[in-house]
């Protein structure tokens, strides 16, 4: 039902500019089209925001998700009504959803990325295609075949339309690398030959929503699991525990020094891999989310990851500098944005980190991919998130294994650690240890999984990256060739 609903808003869409009688029309229907679908899809942004910013200010953040995305539509609408005498319907069509789908979320600072059609085809036969077209590459293709049946003029032709971009995704990934051995559909628990060196542990620890709002009662939480999971945790394997557990508290203070210590005491016997954990660090006077590796009882903890894309009005609330309300004179400015993810070594694995809400850009995936990472983790904080959006945050990392062919292994706090194979199937742990209070209630648990290699970097690594840049060249530059013939030939619209 829901991959319909999905193809069918594509479709709508390119029908609505296809018959727009004007350029504000078609701006105007593109823009309330894809806002629309962003308002349905993210319906839950003003709630994650509101234990930030208060009921109105969680309001007005969606809002402003929402209006990002109607601009966007709005832009590519008009766009694609300017060229309806220069490129065929069916280009403009695939061209116009590539921006929408890439643009939102390429905008430095506030982009927010829009949730395409991918998704819908996380539990069909033509979810191979991911792997070379890329989540976005699918709707571009439904697009086409969308403004090739507008265009048609006989039942075969639109039957043609229809089938051609099927065709064509679905022929495409048999021309993928084989996979890896062990890196198929078998590679689940008890799969023979899994090296001690691909075991990996994740951290589910759970937490109500309402701690949000009493910072007290957080840190008391923090410091009960703290005391329980230790006596519970794997001897051996390292663990991937959560982001930052204390929002806004940084590295240097009591209570996430005690965190670290307890973090890096659980990796103490790993064979020097350690765990992998989220704080919020500051260094140079600039506080970052942070993804550090602890390493012996001698050494500190190492930053190997600094998030990039953090969200605006919760993280980061100033469009220059860095600071916290506490700082004399640089108040309200939330977290500073770290470059580039890079691959970095945990144990003998090559190792690629997310954190959080970054595991809704692609691109950044795809350059991890290419870099040389075999192992895609993601340490999350969901616990502000309703139910729909956390399942929609966990179908996204189903669909980054999909798409990019890499084992993901995920740890976090108000939500499920899990791990994937690149295949997209969940992979069941060879152990669960309950983390349990007290009173025996249950704080979370910890999983132990047999990682399966990875395949070759699939064409996504390369094809992700480039599409959307290539779709606006494709709208812009027919513009700018049309405008040059104007000027020479001196021709001026009445």
């Amino acid at each position: 039902m829901a991959a319909a609903a999905a193809l069918g808003g594509v479709g709508l869409w390119v029908w609505s500019l296809a018959e727009a009688p004007s350029r504000r029309m078609a701006a105007i229907q593109g823009g309330v089209g894809v806002g629309g679908a962003s308002a349905i899809i993210l319906s839950w942004a003003p709630a994650a925001a509101s234990p930030f910013l208060g009921p109105w200010g969680g309001w007005l953040a969606g809002l402003g998700v929402y209006l990002l995305h109607a601009g966007v539509g709005a832009l590519v609408g008009a766009l694609v009504y300017s060229l309806r005498t220069t490129l065929p319907h069916p280009l403009r069509a695939a061209a116009g959803w590539g921006v929408v789908e890439w643009l939102p979320g390429a905008i430095p600072v506030i982009g927010m990325p829009f949730p395409g059609v991918g998704w819908a085809l996380l539990d069909t036969p033509l979810a191979g295609g991911l792997a070379v077209f890329g989540a976005a590459g699918f709707g571009a293709l439904v697009a086409l075949g969308a403004g090739g049946v507008q265009e048609a003029r006989s039942p075969v032709h639109r039957m043609a339309w229809i089938g051609l971009p099927l065709l064509v995704w679905s022929v495409a990934p048999l021309f993928l690398l084989p996979a890896a051995p062990g890196a198929g559909p078998g590679a689940g628990p008890g799969v023979e030959g899994v090296a001690g060196g691909r075991l990996r542990g994740a951290i589910t620890w759970h937490r109500d929503r309402a701690l949000l709002q009493d910072p007290e009662a957080r840190e008391r939480a923090v410091h009960d699991f703290l005391e329980a999971v230790l006596p519970v945790a794997p001897p051996g394997v390292p663990l991937l525990w959560p982001e930052a557990p204390l929002p806004g508290v940084v590295a240097e203070s009591p209570a996430v020094l005690a965190y670290l210590q307890t973090v890096q005491r659980s990796g103490e016997d790993t064979g020097g891999a350690g765990a992998l954990a989220g704080v919020h660090a500051r260094v140079g006077g600039r506080d970052f989310n942070t993804l550090v590796r602890t390493g012996t009882r001698e050494e500190a903890p190492l930053g190997v990851h600094r998030k990039r894309y953090l969200v605006a009005g919760v993280e980061r609330t100033h469009l220059t500098g860095a600071g916290r309300p506490a700082d004399p004179g640089r108040p309200g400015r939330g977290l500073a944005p770290g470059a580039g993810a890079l691959p970095f070594q945990w144990g003998d694995l090559d190792v690629g980190a997310l954190l959080c809400f970054e595991i809704l850009h692609p691109v950044e995936v795809a350059r991890l991919r290419r870099r040389g990472a075999t192992l895609l983790v993601q340490a999350t904080n969901d616990a502000m998130l309703s139910d729909g959006a956390r399942r929609q945050h966990e179908a996204m990392v189903r669909l980054r294994a999909l798409e990019f062919r890499i084992p993901v292994l995920r740890s976090a706090l108000g939500g499920e650690g899990m791990a994937m194979g690149e295949d997209g199937v969940r992979l069941h742990p060879l152990e669960t240890r309950i983390v349990a209070g007290r009173e025996g209630e249950e704080l979370g648990r910890v999983d132990v999984f047999g990682l399966p290699l990875a395949s070759s970097p699939p064409p996504s690594g390369w094809v992700v990256p480039l599409s959307g840049p290539l779709a606006m060249a494709l709208l812009i530059l027919p513009l700018v060739a049309e405008w040059r013939r104007r000027e020479t030939l001196g021709i001026r619209r009445a």
